[in-house]
């Protein structure tokens, strides 16, 4: 199911945020996200709380982050990491957030194109 998610992100540049909270995600999946989220140039919040993630997922992910200037948020609450795999992703995000205020203006432009043709998806995956 997860794989749907990651071509949805492919499909649908418009989306904003996706909750994959309790879901199946593994690092194997988590591995697939980091290769869209390096692509991908709207999506601001990510929930993969409650997952099957482990450090090696969310090093992978924090790391797609030096690709990604957008992402603001990533919630792995839950999970089965470590404090030093949290402490990086929190780094990466921490930027994205001081470099997302310095470019505002840009961010707002590109967000006004992608909304022309965004698909509004609120929908959560029930495994």
């Amino acid at each position: 199911a997860w794989e749907a998610w990651c071509q949805a992100l492919e499909e649908h540049p418009g989306l904003q945020h996706i909750s994959l909270r309790n879901s199946l995600l593994d690092d194997c999946a988590a591995e697939r996200l980091a290769k869209v989220l390096r692509q991908h140039s709207v999506l601001f919040s990510l929930d993969l709380g409650c997952t099957g993630i482990s450090d090696h997922g969310v090093m992978t992910l924090a790391q797609a982050l030096d690709e990604n200037n957008v992402l603001l948020e990533l919630c792995v609450e839950g999970t089965n990491t470590s404090e030093e795999a949290r402490a990086m992703l929190q780094q990466a995000l921490d930027r994205n957030r001081r470099l997302h205020k310095a470019r505002a203006p840009e961010l707002l432009r590109g967000l006004r194109r992608a909304r022309a043709e965004a698909v509004t998806a609120d929908t959560q995956l029930s495994n």
